[in-house]
C-alpha cells in the first residue's frame, strides 16, 4: 500500500454511497420487490460500495474486480436465500444484531478481497 494513501472517506464518496442506496431503493420500489427483498438489495449495494471504496489501493488489479463481482454476487444470492428461510418477525434487538453482523460481514469481505488482491501481483 502506498504511503500517500489517505484512508478517510471524502464527501464525494459519502454522496456516492448515499446516491447508490437511493437508486437501489427507487429501482426495487419500481420493480415491486417485497420489503425484505428491498432491504437485502439496498444492504448489498451499500456494503459493496463501502468495501470497494475502502479498498481503493487495489483498484488497478483485475483480480480485485473479478473477486468483487464474484463475492458480491454470492453475497446477494445467499442473503436472498436466507431471507426466505427466516421469518421477518425475528427479534433483532432494535437493529443491533443486523448492524453488528453487517459490520463483521463487511470486514470479512474486505479481508477476503484484500488478501486475494495482494496474493496475485
Amino acid at each position: 500500500m502506498s504511503a500517500q494513501y489517505n484512508s478517510e472517506f471524502k464527501i464525494w464518496e459519502w454522496v456516492l454511497i448515499f446516491g447508490l442506496a437511493v437508486i437501489a431503493v427507487v429501482l426495487t420500489e419500481r420493480e415491486g420487490f417485497s420489503q425484505t427483498s428491498q432491504n437485502v438489495a439496498v444492504y448489498t449495494v451499500v456494503v459493496s460500495a463501502v468495501v470497494i471504496l475502502a479498498l481503493r489501493p487495489v483498484w488497478n488489479r483485475r483480480i480485485f474486480w473479478v473477486g468483487a463481482i464474484a463475492v458480491f454476487t454470492l453475497h446477494l444470492l445467499l442473503l436472498l436465500s436466507l431471507q426466505r428461510m427466516f421469518p421477518s418477525t425475528i427479534p433483532t434487538l432494535h437493529g443491533v444484531i443486523p448492524t453488528v453482523g453487517g459490520m463483521l460481514e463487511g470486514l470479512g469481505i474486505a479481508a477476503i478481497l484484500w488478501k486475494l488482491s495482494m496474493r496475485s501481483k
